[in-house]
Order: C-alpha cells, then sequence, then structure tokens
C-alpha cells in the first residue's frame, strides 16, 4: 500500500521502527484492532538477527579475500616489471649501463684475482702508536754514532 520507507517514533517509549513499511502495513490490514508495540518491536529484530552471516561475516570475507586477491595481482605485476627493468638494464641511459657493466667485469676480475692468488686477510694491521714507535727505532738505529760516521766518510745522507 505505501511504497515509501519512512520512520515512525513512539513518543512513549522513544522506540524507533527501522521499517515503516511493514508496521504500517500490518496496522491497515488488521483494522482498527492496530498493531502491538511488540510486535513491531519483534519484528524490528528479527530483520537483524536473521542471517547475521549474511549481513556482518560475507561481506568481511569477501573484502578480506578480495583485497588478497587484488594485492597479489598487483604484487605479481610489479615483480614483472622490475625484472624486465633489470633484464633491459633498466631505464638508464647508455652511458650509465655501460659503467656499470665495466664495474661488474671489473668485481668478477678481481675476485678471480683474490681466488688464485693466496690472499690472506687475516695480517693484522699496526696501530698508529707502533706505527710511531717503529718510525723511532729506526730513527735511532739510522743515527748510531759508527752509522753517522760512515754516512759522513762515504757522503751519505
Amino acid at each position: 500500500m505505501f511504497q515509501s520507507t519512512f520512520t515512525v517514533t513512539n513518543a512513549a517509549n522513544g522506540v524507533l521502527f527501522r521499517n515503516a513499511n511493514r508496521v504500517i502495513s500490518r496496522f491497515l490490514s488488521k483494522g482498527s484492532e492496530g498493531v502491538r508495540q511488540n510486535d513491531a518491536i519483534k519484528d524490528d529484530h528479527s530483520m537483524s538477527r536473521s542471517r547475521p552471516f549474511i549481513r556482518a561475516g560475507l561481506p568481511f570475507l569477501l573484502f578480506m579475500f578480495g583485497g588478497a586477491y587484488f594485492l597479489s595481482i598487483s604484487l605479481n605485476d610489479r615483480l614483472k616489471e622490475n625484472e624486465q627493468t633489470r633484464q633491459l638494464g633498466g631505464s638508464k641511459s647508455e652511458r650509465e649501463f655501460i659503467m656499470e657493466e665495466e664495474k661488474s667485469n671489473l668485481l668478477r676480475k678481481l675476485q678471480k684475482d683474490i681466488e688464485t692468488k693466496d690472499f690472506d686477510n687475516t695480517r693484522r694491521i699496526e696501530r698508529p702508536e707502533e706505527v710511531l714507535a717503529r718510525r723511532k727505532l729506526e730513527r735511532e738505529q739510522r743515527s748510531k754514532w759508527y752509522r753517522r760516521s760512515w754516512r759522513w766518510i762515504t757522503g751519505q745522507k
């Protein structure tokens, strides 16, 4: 009978009926008896309680799985794009690409040299104090009187 949806408020209890069409259609169909308030409230709550999975669970699951699906698609596309740019040398200029190739060649050669030669990186590095002490000892050795005199005789410094 009534096509428009509107809300009806009961001033005594402050109850707000969400689906006023059903309440009014029942009121008109029962005639002078009217609609009991409990029937209207029961009708309103049965709407919200009917199939809670469809009202709350299904949208949540669709959002969750749909988001994961679309994220996987976008990440897959992005990874393919990155792989293609790496294979083509990237969006670099010719000069940068050539320099990168030279760098990789030099690194390969250095690695090859290190592998073929007996490279020992466990050798201890001298501390600055030790270097200074070694130089002082060398100066003292060089400036002994008989070495000084021999250098003076031969004309060496």
